[in-house]
């Protein structure tokens, strides 16, 4: 039964209708992976087939379902001679890897069948007679499902093989023009040669090539044939296959699978334990006509490759769909042109992305990171939202692609893609190994700030980000116009780190500072014009401007009024009592890094610290980042065995601010976290402790009051590992509620001192 619209028809077929149906061929879109199914998958379909084989006996009615096959039928493809095509072409998009491995199983069917057949050739015996007849009409039925006879050409190149790859094969009756050269045509031409040659009594061996796809095709081809043979056999436990005895004793079962019963002298040989020959073959005459004509698969015919990619995803239970740049690959080398792409410019642009994706071996992980991959893209490229469905990043690539006029358009699109790629793998979340050789003034602070927004996942900084990664790329190696491009791309990298601290750090959502760089990169903010590379209705932007960018994102801090940031004030009012340890680790953990640096003790106010002269305590430092600190909550959040005063429990939000906050080496902060203050300030002067004689006669003192450092810790400090940020703390009698107030209220000051000035803002 056909069910049909304006968009596409269905229509349940066996595996011989649809591999054998007169004038077609089955052609593999470039942006298809290769065959890859493995021997599991192979086991499973031999299952399925013979479980259903064997419920024949029980029901005439039995069939095994292959699931849907997706094409797209084209009379023609583009710079192919329709004159050497077959009658009509059908695009594979989903059920390659399917019927593939049904083609293989024909062709090692036919192969065993056939020279198996000639052994009952010359029997003068009617089971002999009737068995041999059955082999030439199955082998016969099996050859149309993998050639199609053009009727005349070259020798064997008549026989077209039914399913080809774009790129690899071309059809065609003359030996000088025809290409088989994937796998799968390389292997399907090869038989036609075989059958038709002097060694066609031979098995079939296959043909070699040097492409690892070649050997796992031959692979899965060993597998099959093997298989087979015990299968025939009726040795495979794994296998319902039908015992012969009820073969023998069951019309309905001989009716349904030949159209005719057995004629009595083969019955007699299915109920005996003679003749293994003979039973061996039949095996294989039964399973064969099963899988043509009882497996049967729902085939979706559609108008184009948009419906029918969703289509495929809106269906697909077994395969893995292909990603969205998978399906953008072909239209580059549309592009380019078939013969030149090898060469091209953009087929260097395109290496980096393949790489990239190409270490993301699961079929989910490698479409999450297409998505993390083109969300950006999009950003930097255009300024558009892209979603994270696979339809929509598909449509992107294609509208944009096909909208540009020349092919240096093309081109540039393809390179800043290439960027993206490379500021993920060489870039994002790399830690210590980021940014290679980049002439940056501050090496050690960029790391820093890019490990927070890695940690944070701040994924919305590198669409951004990304614009100004493209301009070193674009720069000579060691020119003055790198070294331009370095400083700018440092400079945006503090501007977003400080616009992330500052935003989140006043409590203000993550939703809504997206929405800002959205518009920012696509429409501009006030006077600012779009940061994005192509601006729709707007000129083109080349270089990036790290100043343009910090007054756009100053400028959206000062917006949106009550809770605008625009000076130090309103800074200290949005995050002085914000429990800002709720929010985000990775940003409460900048904001202490930050309140820290460049700090010495207040002489006038106990307890605290204030600014000192530069580099007299550099934390924003990529090596004091990578230290093993993390945040401690000085009166720890529960207190069970009622050592704090109760005061500072009456709001627990007050707890999480940054005046209950520091840092600590990660050992101590899992063995101290409920002792009271008095020891807690005993461990936090041996960590503060500026000189080694300092340092042993506190933890003698530490010791004597039952506190006992980790080893690892205490050598760090023996070492020269000093935690000069706890000295303030260590001079405070009693941590209570009032001091956490006034220790927050300072230690936000610090933090708008430190990074405010990386957005334009004055220090005050």
């Amino acid at each position: 039964m056909e069910s049909r619209n304006n968009t596409f028809g269905a229509t349940p077929n066996t595996t011989w209708q649809v591999l054998s149906d007169p004038g077609v061929g089955f052609f593999v879109p470039p942006y298809q992976r290769g065959y890859n199914w493995d021997r599991s998958h192979i086991n499973r379909l031999f299952e399925d087939v013979s479980h259903g084989l064997r419920l024949l006996l029980d029901s005439e009615d039995s069939i095994t379902f292959l699931g849907t096959l997706i094409v797209i039928d084209r009379d023609n493809l583009p710079g192919v001679n329709r004159s050497a095509l077959p009658g009509k072409v059908r695009l594979l998009i989903d059920g390659q890897q399917r019927l593939t491995t049904v083609l293989l199983m024909n062709i090692c069917l036919h192969d065993v069948i056939r020279r198996d057949g000639l052994r009952f050739k010359e029997i003068e015996e009617p089971a002999s007679e009737w068995l041999y007849r059955e082999t030439i009409q199955v082998t016969a039925q099996l050859q149309k499902t993998f050639e199609e006879d053009m009727n005349w050409g070259d020798e064997t190149f008549r026989w077209y093989p039914r399913m080809i790859r774009a790129y690899e094969d071309s059809w065609s009756r003359s030996r000088h023009e025809a290409k088989y050269e994937s796998p799968i045509a390389a292997f399907v031409h090869g038989y036609s040669d075989h059958i038709r040659g002097e060694n066609k009594e031979k098995a079939y061996a296959g043909v070699i090539g040097d492409a690892l796809d070649y050997n796992h095709l031959l692979t899965n081809y060993k597998a099959i044939r093997q298989k087979l043979r015990i299968l025939a056999r009726g040795l495979d436990p794994d296998l319902e296959m039908p015992l012969l005895t009820k073969v023998s004793e069951t019309s309905q079962f001989q009716e349904a699978i030949l159209n005719a019963e057995f004629p009595e002298e083969a019955c007699s040989i299915l109920s005996n334990e003679d003749n293994e020959d003979f039973k061996n073959l039949i095996r294989l005459v039964l399973l064969a006509n099963f899988l043509m004509y009882r497996v049967k698969v729902v085939v979706v015919s559609v108008d184009n490759e948009d419906y029918a990619f969703d289509m495929f995803e809106s269906l697909n239970t077994t395969g893995e769909p292909l990603t969205a740049f998978e399906t953008f690959r072909p239209k580059v080398i549309e592009a380019e042109g078939l013969f030149k792409y090898g060469d091209s410019v953009s087929r260097e642009y395109m290496k980096p992305v393949e790489e990239y994706l190409e270490k993301f071996s699961k079929a989910q992980d490698r479409h999450t990171e297409t998505s993390r991959l083109l969300i950006p893209f999009a950003l930097a490229e255009t300024g558009e939202k892209l979603y994270r469905r696979h339809s929509d990043q598909r449509r992107y690539l294609r509208r944009q692609y096909d909208g540009l006029q020349s092919i240096d358009e093309k081109r540039e699109f393809v390179q800043l893609l290439s960027h993206t790629a490379k500021f993920f793998d060489r870039i994002w979340r790399k830690e210590g190994h980021a940014f290679g050789s980049i002439p940056f003034s501050n090496k050690d602070l960029v790391l820093m700030c890019m490990d927070v927004l890695g940690r944070a996942d701040h994924h919305i900084t590198i669409g951004p980000l990304v614009r100004f990664y493209s301009g070193v790329l674009l720069a000579p190696l060691g020119s003055e116009e790198e070294t331009a491009a370095a400083n700018e791309f440092e400079e945006a990298i503090k501007a977003v780190t400080a616009f992330f601290a500052l935003w989140r750090g006043s409590g203000r959502t993550t939703g809504s500072l997206a929405e800002h760089y959205r518009e920012l990169m696509e429409k501009g903010i006030d006077e600012i014009p779009p940061l994005c590379r192509r601006p729709t209705g707007g000129e083109l932007s080349i270089s990036m401007s790290a100043a343009k960018l910090r007054e756009a994102l100053k400028s959206a801090l000062e917006k949106d009024r009550p809770t605008s940031i625009s000076c130090k004030e309103d800074w200290l009012r949005r995050s002085t009592d914000r429990p800002v340890y709720q929010l985000s680790q990775p940003l409460t953990r900048f904001l202490l890094f930050a309140s820290f640096h460049d700090t010495t003790l207040d002489p006038e106010s106990l307890g605290l610290s204030r600014a000192g002269r530069q580099g007299i305590l550099n934390m924003l430092t990529w090596n004091m980042w990578g230290q093993d600190m993390t945040i401690e909550h000085v009166a720890p959040q529960q207190d069970e065995a009622g050592n704090w005063p109760p005061a500072l429990y009456e709001s627990p939000d007050a707890l999480d601010c940054l005046g209950n906050l520091t840092l600590l080496p990660k050992e101590e902060n899992s063995s101290f976290g409920s002792r009271s203050w008095q020891e807690k300030k005993e461990m936090y002067r041996v960590l503060a402790s500026s000189t080694s004689d300092e340092l042993e006669t506190r933890l003698a003192d530490a010791k004597n009051h039952g506190i006992k450092l980790g080893e690892s810790t205490e050598n760090l400090l023996r070492e020269g590992l000093y935690f000069h940020h706890l000295s303030a703390i260590c001079n405070v009698a009693e941590w209570n509620n009032e001091f956490v107030q006034r220790r927050s209220k300072r230690l936000t000051q610090l933090v708008w001192k430190n990074i405010a000035p990386w957005l334009g803002f004055e220090e005050e």
